[in-house]
Order: structure tokens, then C-alpha cells, then sequence
């Protein structure tokens, strides 16, 4: 077998061989989207995806693994990481240890691998193959008790004042966000490095997902950012029911409550039913109960879907997992829905 990266001009076998082994809606027959997350700006060879393939001796695609590069703050040291998605092996080799030889060649390739949402099945070969990992955690606040969706206990938001600070929308990320970065990093001892270049990549630019882009600053200077993303929930047609993704935040210890607090006044404003927040770690989780948040994995909340679009209980959990020699503490590395592909439009 030779495994190597795949070619842009392959995109018609990629495409074929994604419809055929997912189905033919798959996110990953999108080339939009192919194209923005596996050719994005840290991809060096233009002619290529990131994305790794394995091909028979014949040449034909029979298995294929995801993969992009991020460059992570690493203990105060910034190293490239490798951000693997979707491996899979064509249905009738799976088996044969395929998908080890596929994972082992994708996972070497930089110093650091990480995988988010990881299917059950595929679980034992990382854990087998010297990677570690765990469930995220999750966070709701309920803002409308009841709707056609849930019936579940809410909680008042409390107002808190604001300190000198105020909140902002952005279109985009622009260099203040630079210094505040270098500021705070030392507080998420292993995470994305949350660049210009990265936010305005992975949020902003976005070419099939929309996000909003809040900041609380103090004068000119930023102090915290939030990405969150309102999903219409549907089962065969929409529901009236929207929910509030916390994507991605990152805070300095003055504006931590604030940056919550202020997302929950925006949800209540724009009609959102109830916020989620999927984290590892416990960076946020003392402001997270001060603002209200509740622990998502214990009844009643338990019983909220994590996906709404359309609604499906067949997840219950999400997870990710990292490989590094000599191996790290999980408890230090930050990821949260934004990591990885697994905030995907559809």
C-alpha cells in the first residue's frame, strides 16, 4: 500500500470514494468545504489536500484520513499540530489492520496529533495505537424551560456590572487580538495558538457556517473573546426551537464572568431556547456555575441531543484524544466544539 497525501487534481476519486463510503450528501463531497479545511492556510504544498490517502497497487483510494495542520501553544512553546479527522477504510478491507498502518503513517507527521470525536469502533484502535483521551465536558444554561424540543429546568440570567469593561460584536479579528493572546496563553497550557490569522481562518472566513464574534475589551484593549454559533433545530422541518453553541473562549481573569454573562443577555434577546458549552478541562468551570451553567451529563440535562440538525440521540458523548511522546496530562491540554472539523455546517 502507499500512503501518501492526496493530490487536488484527485478530487473526483476523493469525492466518489467519500459518497460512496459515508453517502452522497456526506460534508466531505463538499469541495467548498474540502477545499477551506484541508487546504487551509498553514498548507504548504498548493499542488496537494493535507488530507492523507492510501492507495492500492492498482492506485485506486482505499482508505483515506483527514488531516490538517494548527499551529498549539505547547507549555509556552509554539509547535505545529496535526488535527486528524475521519479515518475510514474502504467497507470490504476493513479488518486487515488498514487502519492502523493508515493512522500510524498520519500521526507521525508532526510532533503532536489530536482527534476530536472519535466513533466508538475506531475508539480501542487509537487507544491501542499510544494516543490518550477523554469525553469533553458540557455546560447548558436554560433559558426557556419548555418548548417542543425539552422540558427542562431554567435559570434566571444575573446581571453583574460591568466594571469598566464593554462588549462588542466583530466582523472580524483584527491585531489587538495579538497582544491579548500573548497575554493570556500561559492560562490553557496546551491549546490552538487563537491567532489573527487562526480566528479569522476558522470563524470569520468561514465560507459555510456562520459565527458570532464577541469580544469584551477594557478601552482598546481585549480582554476576552467568544464564538458562538445559533443552530435552528429540526427533526423532518424546523421546530421554533434555536440553540446557542459556545464554539470557542478564551479569558483573561477580569473579564471571564463578563463574556458569559453577556452571551446569555444576547441569547435571550435573539430568542434562543438554550446555550451548550463542550470544553476539556476546568479552565472556565468556576465562572461557568457563578453565570448559572449547569453540568450537561447529569439528569435531567442528560437528555438534551447534542446534535440538532437534525435532532439525533445516537451521540451521547464527545471526545478527543491526542498522541505525544513522552505523554501529557489531558488535564492541560484547552479544546473545545471548535477543535478539530467536528463544528461542521451540516
Amino acid at each position: 500500500m502507499d500512503i501518501r497525501h492526496i493530490k487536488k487534481s484527485e478530487w473526483n476519486l476523493l469525492a466518489v470514494f467519500n459518497a460512496t463510503e459515508y453517502r452522497p450528501d456526506h460534508i466531505l463531497t463538499n469541495k467548498i468545504y474540502y477545499d477551506w479545511q484541508f487546504d487551509n492556510y498553514t498548507n504548504a504544498k498548493k499542488d496537494y489536500y493535507t488530507t492523507v490517502g492510501m492507495f492500492d497497487n492498482k492506485g485506486d483510494l482505499v482508505g483515506t484520513c483527514g488531516r490538517f495542520m494548527l499551529p498549539y501553544a505547547m507549555q509556552g512553546e509554539t509547535v505545529m499540530g496535526n488535527c486528524l479527522a475521519n479515518l475510514i477504510i474502504k467497507k470490504d478491507l476493513r479488518n486487515l489492520g488498514l487502519g492502523y498502518m493508515l493512522l500510524n503513517k498520519a500521526s507521525a507527521l508532526n510532533d503532536i496529533a489530536i482527534d476530536h470525536t472519535i466513533n466508538e469502533t475506531a475508539w480501542p484502535m487509537f487507544m491501542k495505537s499510544g494516543w490518550q483521551g477523554e469525553n469533553l465536558k458540557r455546560y447548558v444554561f436554560v433559558i426557556n424551560p419548555k418548548n417542543k424540543l425539552y422540558d427542562l429546568p431554567a435559570v434566571p440570567i444575573r446581571p453583574i456590572p460591568m466594571a469598566g469593561l464593554r462588549f462588542e460584536q466583530l466582523q472580524k479579528f483584527d491585531g489587538t487580538i495579538v497582544p491579548f493572546w500573548r497575554n493570556i496563553r500561559h492560562r490553557y497550557p496546551i491549546t490552538i495558538e487563537r491567532t489573527q490569522e487562526y480566528l479569522n481562518w476558522r470563524y470569520a472566513g468561514n465560507p459555510l457556517t456562520s459565527y458570532k464574534q464577541f469580544v469584551v475589551r477594557r478601552g482598546s484593549d481585549i480582554k476576552a473573546f467568544l464564538i458562538l454559533r445559533i443552530e435552528e433545530v429540526r427533526r423532518d422541518k424546523p421546530m421554533n426551537v434555536r440553540i446557542g453553541r459556545i464554539i470557542d473562549v478564551a479569558s483573561d481573569e477580569t473579564a471571564e464572568h463578563i463574556i458569559f454573562f453577556k452571551t446569555q443577555e444576547f441569547c435571550r434577546m435573539n430568542n434562543v431556547d438554550v446555550i451548550d458549552y463542550f470544553t476539556s478541562g476546568l479552565f472556565h468551570h468556576a465562572a461557568l456555575l457563578d453565570r448559572g451553567f449547569i453540568d450537561g451529563d447529569i439528569s435531567p440535562y442528560s437528555s438534551l441531543p447534542l446534535l440538532f440538525n437534525p435532532v439525533s440521540t445516537k451521540r451521547t458523548h464527545l471526545n478527543f484524544a491526542v498522541r505525544k511522546n513522552p505523554q501529557t496530562l489531558l488535564s492541560d491540554w484547552y479544546t473545545t466544539k471548535g477543535g478539530g472539523d467536528q463544528d461542521r455546517p451540516y
